[in-house]
């Protein structure tokens, strides 16, 4: 009793007993405190993130899978090839947001100023190739070589009227060359008259061989009314529009013209009765046909035959009246054929275009003038 008290006693002295009650609890803390840090470590391993692992949760499970213990002896396969997983954010965290792709710009929707266009004076519109042929596809102006005077004054009148001419080598006595023999030929076919029959047979001839639809015949000792320009295309219209014709008047000296009603009374357009005097007339290529084939024998002058013609119902025509184009008798310009008849009263012009070409030449000023005091013809519709 008394030595194990003393051991005790001893004891106590070293260790005291306060010391004794809290130094075995706090172990046990301590070491279950490092028990659960282990295992928390170890449970976040597993658990750990595709970002800090490398992969993804599902392919880790994946290759887990692919290594499966077979029993001894049989044959190993290939695995099955996995197939693709689309990587997924691990649970609880929330879903990225999509981002949107960027807006391509558009370069066709841009908004750019117009490029400035410079302004341009008005384009005057092209003269069509027929406006200074009245709509003929020819003027024919009959002219003897010799007779440079009549040449010259057509070329002025031609000039104030803004036309074209085609001037056209008359035949002379000498030149008329075969004349077919004709029993019933008129005793008035002189040599002069000859010529000039075959100086029209040729300007025919040359109408057909170049395909001409219309042309206009002059002679060449004629004086223009200055409104030709003006009335000749309006008629010429007008009779295309009632069929095919033959011979169109726009110059004669009958004084019968008006002996039926008028085509158009505006324009003082006829039909054709007894046209004499053929210094300005139209022929249509049909026209030049048939002069061909009825004065190949030369019977009579050429407007006393045409007359023939007519009044055999062989041509289809019209005349102006009173005429746009005169013939008139100058003592210092005779005829080229001696016995020609006197000219008739109605070879008077209303408004001479060779008078007003006199007047131009010597005043000077705008040609102008001499147009605006014109009559304005109307056709009817």
């Amino acid at each position: 009793m008394g030595y194990e008290s003393g051991l005790l006693a001893s004891h106590s002295t070293k260790l005291p007993r306060a010391s004794r009650h809290v130094t075995y609890p706090r172990l046990v803390a301590l070491a279950a405190l490092a028990l659960l840090l282990i295992w928390t470590w170890s449970s976040n391993s597993v658990l750990r993130s595709p970002i800090e692992s490398g992969r993804s949760a599902p392919e880790t499970q994946q290759k887990k899978a692919s290594f499966v213990v077979r029993p001894h002896g049989e044959a190993a396969s290939e695995p099955a090839p996995a197939p693709a997983v689309v990587p997924q954010a691990p649970v609880g965290a929330p879903a990225p947001t999509p981002v949107a792709s960027a807006p391509r710009l558009s370069t066709t929707n841009i908004s750019r100023p117009a490029p400035a266009v410079p302004v341009q004076a008005p384009v005057p519109e092209p003269i069509p190739a027929h406006d200074n042929k009245m709509g003929f596809d020819d003027i024919y102006v009959i002219n003897l070589k010799h007779r440079t005077d009549r040449r010259a004054r057509m070329l002025l009148q031609a000039d104030f009227l803004d036309l074209e001419f085609n001037f056209f080598e008359a035949s002379t006595p000498e030149t008329v060359g075969f004349v077919p023999p004709n029993p019933s030929r008129q005793k008035g076919m002189t040599p002069h008259r000859l010529a000039c029959w075959r100086s029209h047979m040729n300007v025919y001839m040359d109408i057909v061989a170049r395909n001409l639809s219309h042309a206009l015949i002059v002679e060449d000792d004629v004086n223009f009314d200055l409104s030709v320009p003006s009335v000749v295309p309006r008629a010429l219209a007008k009779i295309n529009s009632l069929g095919d014709w033959d011979v169109f008047y726009v110059g004669h000296c009958s004084l019968t013209e008006r002996t039926k009603p008028a085509v158009d009374a505006g324009l003082n357009l006829y039909p054709t009765n007894a046209p004499y005097c053929a210094h300005a007339y139209a022929v249509s290529r049909r026209g030049a046909r048939r002069l061909l084939h009825h004065m190949r024998s030369a019977p009579a002058a050429v407007d006393l035959l045409q007359v023939g013609l007519h009044n055999a119902k062989l041509l289809h025509s019209y005349s102006l009246d009173p005429p746009l184009v005169v013939q008139p008798r100058d003592p210092d310009d005779p005829s080229d054929i001696p016995d020609s008849t006197a000219v008739p009263k109605n070879q008077v012009l209303k408004d001479s275009t060779y008078d007003a070409m006199v007047d131009y030449i010597h005043q000077g000023g705008s040609r102008d003038r001499y147009f605006k005091t014109l009559d304005k013809p109307k056709a009817e519709p």
